[in-house]
């Protein structure tokens, strides 16, 4: 695990989620310029292309408005601004627009778009640490991701917003990550975490994916601070108990308007009234009772949890669960209302479950 810079990073994760305003950060450099594309101005350059490969470590590359038609990569340590974010843009075409491989990169005030790409990339791939991206537009990319952050660590991705697409913003293999303040609409899912740990997601606003608002696969010690779902929810995936109960997910998390609540290493209580979603991992004998958990992803999830009362709810119109057990076992499910939802209305993986007097219909497959 790479904690080398964890104490700093979180300082800046707490300074960056209290304000607006764009934290450029680069390395110490010698000397650092300015080079102009687009504009009227003698010496500009008609690429940004041709911009990144003349720029020397630390140099800034100020884009003027219009639309250019190429994909870009960025080596080596460079910030770029765009002069105003809804009218500069950089469209793709059929591949990745941006591809950052050196850390310390700075991409702000940008619209980034493609359309149709050939092979699923997303419009912004990040193989690099200590980068930022922010206050950019991402917009319909049908079929790949928005932004796809590979084995790298220590970025932050602040006050965007993504439209359509694959998935919205996916890490994989990543760690002491940001993401803040941003907007994702209309994706697979929103936020993918697989096999990534110890980063941060405060105040994002996630609604209408087709799938789920923030899914974690395999993944640990992940914080979840004021967050909006609307038609959306939460998912887990892990197969050992620490995939689950090692997070931390404020309640501030909001599903429908109404809180997430995540409960673990819990043994007893009852769920409070009003949720829009319900997540137990490592617990036992909770009650979640007279809960309406509709439209979101799974209404009630539980993994590795036993010996508790799931009763009189109502889990409706959820992308994927109604109610959802993983490894979990000698739990009463009894009297709850559970349709239309797109994959299962109750899903059970575990033994010795209690199933009785449920109203189960119109979902894709009641029991599985």
């Amino acid at each position: 695990m790479k904690c080398r810079h964890a104490s700093t990073f979180v300082g800046v994760v707490l300074i960056v989620s209290m304000f607006s305003f764009v934290l450029i950060v680069v390395p110490d450099v010698a000397r650092a310029t300015i080079l102009y594309v687009g504009g009227s101005g003698p010496g500009n350059y008609s690429s940004i292309r041709v911009a990144i490969n003349t720029a020397s470590p630390g140099d800034t590359i100020y884009i003027f408005k219009g639309t250019y038609y190429e994909n870009i990569e960025i080596p080596k340590p460079l910030t770029l601004i765009g002069e105003e974010r809804d009218s500069t843009t950089i469209y793709s075409g059929t591949d990745r627009a941006i591809r950052i491989t050196s850390n310390w990169v700075n991409v702000t005030g940008l619209t980034v778009t493609g359309y149709e790409l050939n092979w699923h990339p997303a419009l912004i791939s990040i193989y690099a640490d200590n980068c930022l991206i922010a206050n950019n537009r991402l917009l319909k990319n049908p079929s790949g991701d928005g932004i796809d952050i590979y084995e790298s660590d220590f970025n932050i991705i602040l006050n965007n917003i993504l439209l359509g697409g694959d998935d919205g913003i996916n890490l994989y293999f990543s760690e002491n990550n940001a993401l803040i303040n941003n907007t994702i609409t209309g994706y697979g899912d929103g936020i993918s975490l697989d096999y990534s740990n110890d980063n941060t997601i405060i105040r994002n606003e996630i609604s209408s994916n087709v799938v789920t608002g923030i899914v974690m696969y395999q993944s640990l010690n992940n914080v979840f601070v004021n967050n909006t779902m609307d038609r959306n929810g939460m998912y887990i995936i892990g197969t050992k108990v620490k995939y689950w109960n090692s997070h931390f997910i404020h309640v501030s998390n909001r599903i429908n308007g109404k809180p997430l609540y995540y409960w673990k290493d819990a043994d007893g209580g009852s769920i409070p009234p009003g949720a829009g979603g319900v997540i137990l991992a490592n617990s036992t004998n909770v009650v979640v009772e007279n809960q309406d958990v509709s439209n979101g992803s799974v209404g009630i999830l539980m993994g590795y949890s036993s010996g508790s009362i799931i009763a009189n709810n109502t889990a409706n119109y959820s992308r994927m669960s109604g109610i959802h057990l993983y490894n979990s076992e000698k739990n009463v499910i009894t009297n709850n209302t559970v349709a239309w939802n797109d994959r299962y209305g109750l899903y059970l993986r575990g033994v010795d479950n209690i199933v009785m007097h449920n109203a189960l219909s119109h979902n894709t497959r009641g029991v599985q």
